[in-house]
């Protein structure tokens, strides 16, 4: 990616092409940002409801006497799941404040100090969506974490 400063934009016989070029990188910035809004929205979106369907099934197999191995592979998978779920989130943060802060920095440059780039900075300041994913994905691991180890001490002490 190529960054333009201001001095750049003022140099004789180039001031066009530049904002042109200016005008590319923040549709490009906008594109990519609604990108990664969109991923994170369907992560975030499907997941409760894959946990929901793993929970009830785990509740079902924990009723009948046979499926002793799923009865600890299944809460063991929902923990790695949500462990790799956790991880592309966070994997995706840094990228969507790159993308902020690179928008700002273009708002900046062109003289738009009120810009969505601007806004969401100043939005960023309070619990963001990231807060409140981190805190669900910390809780549904932690709840399958304790399920697998309440499930895998009962197996092996026999009550179950």
């Amino acid at each position: 990616m190529i960054y333009f400063t201001s001095e750049m934009l003022f140099h004789k016989g180039g001031d066009m092409a530049k904002i042109e070029d200016l005008r590319n990188e923040y549709q490009q910035l906008g594109y990519h940002l609604r990108l990664i809004a969109t991923f994170r929205i369907g992560i975030l979106s499907v997941f409760p409801a894959l946990v929901g369907a793993l929970v009830r099934f785990m509740w079902e197999v924990s009723q009948k006497e046979t499926g002793l191995l799923l009865r600890i592979l299944l809460p063991f998978g929902g923990f790695i799941a949500t462990v790799i779920v956790a991880l592309v989130e966070r994997r995706i943060i840094p990228l969507y404040d790159l993308l902020i802060r690179r928008g700002a920095d273009l708002e900046e440059i062109v003289d738009i100090h009120d810009g969505i780039y601007h806004r969401i900075i100043r939005l960023l300041g309070a619990p963001t969506l990231r807060d409140v994913a981190t805190a669900f994905f910390v809780a549904v691991g932690i709840l399958f974490l304790v399920v697998f180890m309440v499930q895998t001490v009962a197996l092996m002490k026999g009550i179950f």
